[in-house]
């Protein structure tokens, strides 16, 4: 089966010095993780496996809502992870179908099926990840996919077997890489455990680190027909208690971030992934703190560090959220005036020039809005343009999110032109920004889309990609413009 993929596949690679993020969050993370593990310790066995089956559960369930496999409420989540996989956990919200919970309760016995693994007493081979496959997808009789001639259909699945037909990976992007194709899967998966098994053993990458750059691997290689996601995230969940870090407890609030970290790491930066498996390790620490509702309180000293922690742990989000706002607004405001702002000031005197005439009365005017930390644009018109623009592009917009624009208007007899550029982060507790071009009578769908935490070296490299996207941009304006202008050439 021929795949129409915008990319070409392309093989694995090791981590790379410059891949790593550099970031202080990790030195808190790790102090979390001591307090993490000490409190945990301090639980009888019976408490400790309720708390991590609750985290357990919630992947069980957020894994296949990530993967669009079906759809669960909000209240119905939280009460499958809390009180279990079972009807009567749904009796106060609502129900769900058989094959959906059947699907849940397969996805977390899977995550069960290898003490073996994350004690380190059983490595980590390919028929494990064929094994955990088939654990996974045992319900799942079907995928949908294209055959042969071109038609979409359901398709059978083989569990636990590779891949025998191509297929490729949608980026966040809207494009599509080819995946690895089905006679290199083999070798490219025994790749990717001979570098793991390095990796693992350095003590030169953070944790989280060689997890992100792992979990990506495994996705490039889209080694199966169908569920490589969800067994690229059960995997690095069992990967990470291995390292000493609890479940991957990626939610479905995520799955837009998640994704985008995806195609950034396609890229070669894998500092959108590490950041997110952070924040979600975090909060997946502070909640298998949390006690059951009805527990009452028992030894002192045990409630006396719990109080310590969380008023620790909020001290620390309130100085976290601080440095990450301006990180945010340090690299927003680079990107305009390193980025943006210089090219649309050549394109001023650029379309000045090439329209100046005695007899033709022309002006053009630009202007800059820097972003300011949680505080929306003052323009009202470029405002509703960022709206109109990020939902063409299906993200999400936060009118109060860090936010700047670049503005163009080019004026010839009366008649107006507007492009602009916005750039702004995805919403307040992302890591990824974007920038998004508007005009007032053209809708586009193009997207430049970056990190917080890129290097400036990283962004000038990827500045032919901006100037590109703007270049295409007004040039699609420009012929609507020219139209309004002189419309008896027309």
């Amino acid at each position: 089966m021929a795949i129409d993929a915008t990319l070409p596949w392309k093989r694995i690679d090791p981590i790379s010095a410059s891949g790593w993020p550099r970031d202080s969050r990790f030195d808190a993370v790790d102090a979390l993780r001591d307090e993490w593990a000490l409190q945990l310790k301090s639980l009888s066995p019976a408490e400790f496996r309720w708390r991590r089956q609750r985290s357990l559960r919630k992947h069980a369930v957020d894994t296949g809502v990530i993967a669009q496999l079906y759809d669960v409420q909000r209240e119905q989540a939280q009460s499958l992870a809390a009180e279990g996989i079972v009807r009567d956990a749904l009796a106060r919200t609502t129900t769900l179908p058989d094959e959906v919970m059947r699907r849940i309760e397969a996805q977390f016995v899977a995550l069960e099926m290898a003490p073996e693994l994350i004690s380190g007493d059983r490595p980590l081979t390919t028929s494990f990840i064929r094994e955990l496959h088939r654990a996974l997808t045992q319900t799942q009789a079907t995928y949908r996919a294209r055959d042969r001639e071109g038609v979409d259909r359901d398709i059978p699945l083989r569990h636990g077997d590779w891949k025998d037909q191509a297929n490729a990976i949608a980026l966040g992007n809207g494009s599509e890489r080819a995946a690895c194709p089905p006679e290199h899967v083999a070798s490219e998966v025994e790749q990717l455990l001979k570098w793991w098994s390095e990796l693992e053993a350095s003590t030169e990458v953070h944790a989280l680190v060689k997890i992100a750059w792992f979990h990506h691997r495994l996705v490039q290689i889209h080694p199966f027909a169908d569920g490589n996601g969800r067994v690229a995230r059960a995997l690095t969940s069992m990967l990470m208690q291995k390292l000493d870090l609890p479940p991957l407890v990626i939610g479905s609030e995520h799955r837009e971030a998640y994704f985008d970290a995806l195609a950034r790491a396609d890229e070669g930066s894998l500092s959108g992934l590490a950041n997110l498996l952070l924040e979600v390790a975090s909060a997946t620490m502070l909640r298998e703190l949390e006690p059951r509702e009805q527990e009452e309180a028992h030894d002192p000293l045990v409630v006396a560090r719990s109080i310590a922690l969380a008023v620790s742990a909020r001290k620390a989000a309130e100085r976290e959220a601080i440095a990450f706002n301006q990180r945010n607004f340090d690299q927003l405001s680079w990107f305009i005036d390193r980025m943006v702002v210089p090219w649309f000031t050549e394109m001023r005197t650029s379309l000045l020039d090439a329209i100046a005439r005695d007899d033709v009365e022309s002006v053009a005017d630009l202007k800059v809005l820097r972003p300011i930390i949680d505080q929306p644009l003052v323009d009202p018109w470029i405002e509703t343009h960022i709206v109109a623009a990020a939902q063409r592009v299906k993200q999400s917009y936060e009118v109060r999110s860090c936010v700047g624009a670049v503005q163009l208007k080019l004026c010839v007899e009366g008649e107006w032109m507007v492009l602009g550029v916005a750039t702004y982060r995805l919403s307040p507790g992302s890591n990824v920004l974007v920038a998004v071009p508007f005009a007032s009578d053209t809708e586009f769908g193009e997207r430049f889309w970056y990190s917080a935490h890129d290097s400036r070296d990283e962004l000038d490299a990827r500045s032919t990609e901006v100037i590109s996207m703007l270049a295409t941009c007004l040039g699609l304006v420009m012929e609507k413009f020219k139209r309004r202008v002189v419309p008896s050439l027309h």
